[in-house]
């Protein structure tokens, strides 16, 4: 009874750092870690995560203590890359985070591996984009391993990491999705989901690539049964539809004439949005 109380009570302090209703110490931050103690196993990764983030932000607390319970899963990685970049900007050396991120993900399952590389090159990218280029093309190389309940995440970070500005990752970005593409285990509504949100991060800079997707995720679209789930994804279409129209208006005009009927009503939808707000 007592260990979840002081669990509760460790919550409640979180809690209030995040709203800054409570003032960031070096004596909170060792009270928070005696509490830590007591957090449940199965929260435990969850809790060092935030404490982690929070001693980084506030640059006091014991790091490291933190940081070493996540070991050996994808937010270690995520944490370095994070820590890498907070060192950085403080004028600090931030080498160790960098190799410690990369011998962790080199000691993951095989299956973890590309997501943990690409936690940790998020961050990068603020740093030196080289660097985290190479560390993305070795999440490449092993990409083809990742298991099907990451391979979505390790396509989404990467894509907001490269779409956004040039083309130093594209062809990275290609072979990730392309591999997703073309996983039949994966849910037919995921990939929906990933091929629209990669569709709309690449619409203004790779137009093109970004129609392509487009029109893979429809086509994905009319093999989704669920009513509740078809329903989501047209959703997601109709918003990548908007951003594409707003982007290209002939382009837009293409899908009128789409032998979806859920397609071209959509189209007739977004013209008139577009046409009041022109």
């Amino acid at each position: 009874m007592e260990k979840f109380e002081n669990y509760l009570i460790l919550i409640s302090k979180i809690q209030k750092v995040m709203s800054g209703e409570l003032e960031v110490s070096e004596k909170l931050l060792d009270d928070i870690k005696k509490l830590f103690f007591d957090v449940p196993p199965s929260k435990a990764k969850e809790i060092a995560y935030i404490l982690s983030y929070i001693c980084l932000k506030y640059d006091v607390g014991d790091f490291w203590f933190f940081a070493n319970v996540l070991r050996k899963t994808v937010w270690f990685n995520k944490i370095m890359g994070a820590a890498a970049l907070f060192a950085f900007k403080r004028g600090r050396k931030f080498d160790v985070f960098i190799s410690s991120g990369l011998e962790n993900a080199d000691e993951l399952e095989l299956g973890l591996r590309s997501l943990a590389y690409i936690f940790l090159a998020e961050s990068l990218t603020n740093i030196d984009f080289s660097l985290a280029k190479e560390i993305v093309e070795k999440a490449i190389e092993v990409v083809k391993f990742a298991f099907d309940d990451v391979i979505s995440g390790v396509v989404s970070t990467l894509s907001r990491m490269c779409l956004k500005s040039d083309q130093s990752c594209m062809s990275e970005v290609k072979i990730a999705v392309d591999n997703l593409i073309k996983r039949e285990k994966l849910p037919t509504f995921e990939k929906v989901d990933i091929l629209t949100y990669v569709s709309e991060l690449a619409v203004t800079n790779f137009t093109d690539y970004s129609e392509e997707l487009l029109d893979e995720a429809i086509d994905y679209y009319g093999d989704i049964v669920d009513p509740e789930l078809r329903g989501l994804a047209l959703i997601m279409i109709q918003k990548a539809l908007l951003k594409l129209g707003r982007i290209d208006k002939v382009r837009l005009k293409k899908y009128e004439k789409h032998e979806s009927q859920d397609i071209r009503r959509t189209v007739k939808i977004i013209e008139k949005l577009m046409e009041k707000k022109s």
